[in-house]
């Protein structure tokens, strides 16, 4: 880490609608010249304007030993991502740049940023950040960012004194009034109220890793906060060697302890070491207390990346040939897709899979509740319907505003704002019926968006709906079927719909090199068990061997197991046979 503090700023308007953002400029630029040259204050910075998000990593993680302790962003965002000229930057990809630059406070000043805390503190290095609970006025970002770097850079205040000025005059839409300790976990979001961004009211929010941060300040940025245990120890050391010295001055005045003149200096003297012993004792019981904390803390985010990569391994086991197809559309604003397997190819795993590779977000995953019993052209738009917040006797036309407005774009206004993946189950009585679903689907989105100025510039559509349609109850030879399907479908429509390639089970190769590859031994698996999974799994089957995993792994817990129905032994053998 560098031995200064670094601030990178970055101001993005790549839609030229925000008048305030170089008025922020100037003014955020002009109290950070001062500070350093006239304050003779110890830090740097640097800041771009309207650079692309390849321009602003070029220029700042691609260099090796390149660091930034605290990283602003001004321009328009939304919970999933910050918009930049030529494209964004969804969560994963700023994470991965703040990562690379050793971030350790972040200040998002763009609308409903607040999307960004959960994977923002899962950065080692991010001990707080100021985010936004919802849309803000363009003035008041401006004017509150000025504000704000005046106390912290300035005045040198704290985080949360500068926060705490900031906020003066608002707290009647102060969510966390003083700051919101992230390790609590009980984190918690207005449902209504909140007024939009022409009202000019507050809606930041200070979160942070441990209430000690709040106390960081620019000139400490780099060593507060990083290890209490280390400011304990600084604390208590300093405090011997001050017995020390106060034990010298008690050893030389121990011979006049029985002096009637000089008693009481030694008396009190003897005080002072005394209090001084006790304060040792608490600060080394507090220390004890804080490496206990630590060795738990540390233990924790062991189990958890211990989770997280067995989640990963989950998420690969297979699918590759599935996924590519989906690749390949990638660049499409409109794609639909049609996979057909049995209930041991696990589609939901590849569905999860590809959310994750492709940033569907699971609030924008709509399922609607139709079962493999269901008559699919009766009733999806009824169970869309409820998905979306609109009643069941709405038109179609109506739904598909609703999905359009809601979830798809800001409110009706110029910008995309997250992916749409919609999964439609089916059966083969409904495959007749699935061609004229989906054109009226289509023909549904493409009237309702032909009224909305952003599809007028395809350019700025950066997202894309997508349909998955699903059996689970097919067969390989059933495939064949599917595709004679698509092709009426793709001369119905201008999107296209691809048939995905049946899910093949694994050889038992494959599965030596999934365990060796994720290091899996660190949950009890190892390279000899490959054999006996292939076998109980009946020669590779995806489902049957995740529950031979199970029964092996230290992880039978996992959550990934229960949101697939990988059922433990027990409740296999009380529900029987299974289909498949």
């Amino acid at each position: 880490m560098a031995d200064i503090p670094n601030i990178l700023l970055v101001f993005s308007d790549p839609l030229s609608d925000l008048n305030g953002i170089n008025e922020e400029l100037a003014a955020v630029t002009d109290i950070l010249e001062y500070a350093k040259h006239k304050s003779k204050r110890s830090f740097d910075y640097h800041h771009h304007k309207n650079k692309s998000v390849m321009d602003v990593i070029n220029r700042t993680a691609a260099f090796q030993g390149y660091t930034a302790s605290f990283f602003h962003f001004s321009g328009h965002a939304n919970e999933h991502a910050l918009l930049f000229p030529g494209g964004q930057a969804n969560i994963a990809t700023l994470c991965s740049v703040l990562h690379a630059i050793k971030t350790r406070i972040v200040f998002l000043n763009g609308c409903c940023t607040h999307g960004f805390l959960e994977e923002l503190f899962k950065v080692d290095s991010i001990i707080a950040a100021i985010v936004t609970y919802s849309k803000v006025g363009d003035k008041l970002a401006a004017r509150l960012s000025k504000d704000f770097y005046i106390s912290f850079i300035r005045e040198n205040n704290t985080l949360y004194k500068s926060f705490v000025n900031i906020r003066n005059g608002y707290q009647d839409y102060v969510l966390h009034e003083k700051g919101f300790n992230m390790s609590k976990r009980d984190l918690t979001f207005p449902t209504q109220g909140f007024p939009d961004e022409q009202a000019d009211k507050f809606q930041w929010g200070l979160f942070y890793k441990d209430d000690s941060y709040r106390n960081i300040t620019i000139d400490s940025i780099l060593t507060i906060g990083s290890s209490n245990l280390e400011l304990k120890g600084n604390e208590l050391d300093s405090k011997k060697k001050e017995l020390q010295e106060a034990e010298k001055k008690l050893n030389r005045l121990t011979k006049f302890k029985d002096d009637e003149e000089l008693k009481q200096d030694y008396e009190a003297q003897l005080i002072i070491v005394n209090d001084l012993k006790a304060e040792i004792q608490k600060l080394e019981m507090e220390r004890v207390e804080l490496l206990e904390k630590q060795l738990d803390e540390e233990k924790e985010a062991n189990k958890r990346k211990l989770n997280e990569d067995f989640t990963n391994a989950i998420k690969n086991i297979n699918y590759k040939r599935q996924r590519e197809i989906y690749a390949q559309g990638n660049k499409c604003k409109f794609a639909c897709y049609a996979v057909v397997g049995d209930e041991n190819t696990l589609i939901d795993l590849l569905l999860l899979k590809m959310q994750e590779e492709y940033g569907f977000r699971r609030d924008n995953l709509f399922d609607p509740e139709l079962s493999y019993h269901s008559n699919v052209s009766k009733d999806f738009w009824p169970a869309l319907a409820w998905e979306v917040g609109e009643n069941d006797t709405s038109s179609p036309e109506q739904i598909t505003r609703a999905l359009i407005t809601k979830h798809f774009l800001f409110s009706n206004q110029s910008i995309s704002q997250k992916h749409i993946f919609l999964k439609i189950k089916f059966n083969l009585v409904d495959l007749k019926n699935i061609p004229t679903l989906v054109y009226d689907f289509w023909t549904n989105v493409k009237k309702v968006c032909s009224a909305i100025p952003a599809f007028e510039n395809p350019a700025r559509i950066r997202h894309k709906i997508v349909v998955m349609l699903i059996h689970e109850g097919g067969t390989a030879e059933q495939l064949t079927e599917l595709k004679n399907m698509t092709q009426t479908i793709n001369e119905q429509l201008e999107t296209k719909l691809d048939p995905i390639p049946w899910v093949e089970p694994l050889k038992q190769q494959e599965i030596e090199n999934w365990i060796d590859n994720h290091a899996l031994d660190r949950v009890g698996l190892n390279l000899a068990m490959a054999e006996e999974i292939y076998s109980e799994s009946d020669n590779g089957k995806i489902k049957k061997v995740l529950e031979s995993v199970k029964r092996k792994c230290d992880l039978k817990e996992h959550e990934l197991f229960h949101t697939l129905k990988i059922l433990p032994d027990d409740a296999q053998t009380l529900f029987g046979q299974k289909r498949g």
